[in-house]
């Protein structure tokens, strides 16, 4: 997994992680750049189900069941692509009429 500084773009190291819960991790991580020396903490989250588990947790499909019903509502920038969106989208820009 790659993570970029927000600050200067430079890539950024994952020194260590710790579990949130069983769907989310905290990732600790450092920017390569010695000028910046951005230190952050980042999230990993199990947001969406793309293929069905063969052996599945009955309380892990119950909060995923909940979450899909609750993408639809998420807001976003004008502008913001999300991943679920179709390609044709990317880098389209939203404008104030």
């Amino acid at each position: 997994m790659k993570m970029n500084c927000p600050h200067c773009g430079a890539m950024a190291h994952i020194r260590t992680s710790r579990s949130v819960s069983r769907m989310t991790r905290e990732l600790y991580c450092q920017c390569t750049n010695l000028i910046c020396g951005h230190t952050f903490v980042g999230l990993v989250e199990v947001v969406r189900t793309l293929s069905p588990s063969s052996n599945p947790d009955p309380e892990i499909a119950k909060q995923l069941a909940a979450r899909s019903g609750a993408t639809e509502e998420v807001h976003t920038a004008p502008g913001t692509v999300l991943p679920h969106e179709p390609l044709a989208s990317h880098g389209a820009r939203a404008t104030a009429a």
